[in-house]
């Protein structure tokens, strides 16, 4: 397969990542219905603190991703590896959470970074490729229902309040781990997607992975 067709091909899969449409693969099971209680998320365990409740402001958005893509035909072995990095500009938008809920509003942010590409045939560097890579993404409001299952450990049913198409799609349950310093708040996403697409009679198996870093700021009154 040419380069620009796995270009072409990996240019869109990590689009979508950006886009946090589908920001996680994860085997964790979907947790039971949650009870509203005051302080608490933990369908009815008190003993977990819920301090994450109030209001924030976007911050940032870090990303360091890889995709492996490898195709085996007889002797030959073709891959492609693909990496991009980067950290948000032009941060806006403020979340409410609550003690079941994240409303988001107003949530954009710009990307300008740049995806570095190598071609390897049978385990040897061919070529590589350095495309620029920059898009902002537009406000968006969206509702996600989370779960927290331990104080420092969260559940997000629709993928996570990152997710800027999270009202209009249906996205894969995700599992972030927190980190509250102050008024800081981090949330810690895995980023792993793993799949195998036959094209033209010959399998190509993709793997995506890496990490998303999310910040937010509290707003005091």
């Amino acid at each position: 397969m040419k380069l620009k067709l796995y270009l072409l091909l990996l240019f869109i899969s990590f689009y979508t990542l950006s886009c946090q449409k589908e920001l996680i693969k994860t085997t964790t099971t979907t947790p039971p219905p949650v009870t509203d209680t005051t302080g608490t998320n933990n369908d009815g365990d008190t003993s977990i603190d819920n301090s994450i409740v109030g209001t924030w402001q976007f911050v940032s958005m870090e990303a360091k991703t890889k995709s492996s893509s490898e195709t085996i035909t007889g002797n030959i072995n073709q891959r492609v590896e693909t990496f991009l990095d980067y950290l948000s500009t032009d941060n806006a938008g403020s979340i409410v959470i609550s003690d079941t809920s994240m409303n988001c509003t107003g949530l954009t942010y710009k990307v300008s970074s740049t995806i570095k590409t190598y071609r390897y045939h049978n385990n040897v560097l061919l070529d590589s490729l350095f495309t620029p890579y920059e898009t902002t993404f537009p406000a968006t409001d969206s509702y996600t229902p989370y779960w927290m299952t331990t104080e420092d450990s969260i559940f997000f049913r629709k993928g996570g309040f990152s997710n800027v198409s999270g009202s209009k799609y249906q996205v894969k349950s995700s599992a972030a781990k927190l980190d509250l310093k102050g008024d800081v708040l981090t949330f810690i996403q895995p980023i792993k997607k793993d799949t195998v697409e036959n094209i033209a009679g010959i399998d190509q198996h993709t793997i995506i992975s890496g990490i998303a870093i999310i910040k937010l700021s509290r707003q005091r009154q």
